[in-house]
């Protein structure tokens, strides 16, 4: 997809390999606007393998330089926060950049309408 470049490049699932990427998405300027926070995070899902070292995240294009960039794990936590004009697919490679995983931000609720139409 033109307008998702990230969609289906991750896997497709946001769940793999005892990882998770996750999201919440919170209105940035009010209901009326499609700007929107989201706090992206990656964890691990199995208590034996806690998500140790940085994960690389990949974002829409239109971020420009930080279009993908790498966030130290803290607290078994990869985490952090953007603010977005419109849902796209996030990527995230945690272990080494040896597991994909993708978030399409439509299926998240929490955003504005107009976050979702663009």
């Amino acid at each position: 997809l033109e307008s998702d470049p990230n969609k289906g490049k991750f896997g497709g699932s946001s769940t793999s390999n005892g990882r998770i990427l996750e999201a919440r998405i919170v209105p940035a300027a009010g209901p009326r606007s499609a700007a929107c926070k989201v706090t992206i995070s990656v964890r691990s899902t199995d208590p034996s393998r806690p998500l140790r070292g940085e994960v690389r995240f990949h974002l829409h294009p239109t971020f420009g330089k930080w279009t993908q960039y790498v966030v130290p794990v803290v607290g078994g936590i990869a985490q952090d926060v953007i603010t977005a004009w419109g849902a796209f697919t996030i990527g995230a490679q945690p272990d080494g950049e040896k597991t994909p995983l993708e978030l399409d931000l439509v299926d998240v609720p929490g955003g504005t309408e107009k976050f979702y139409s663009r």
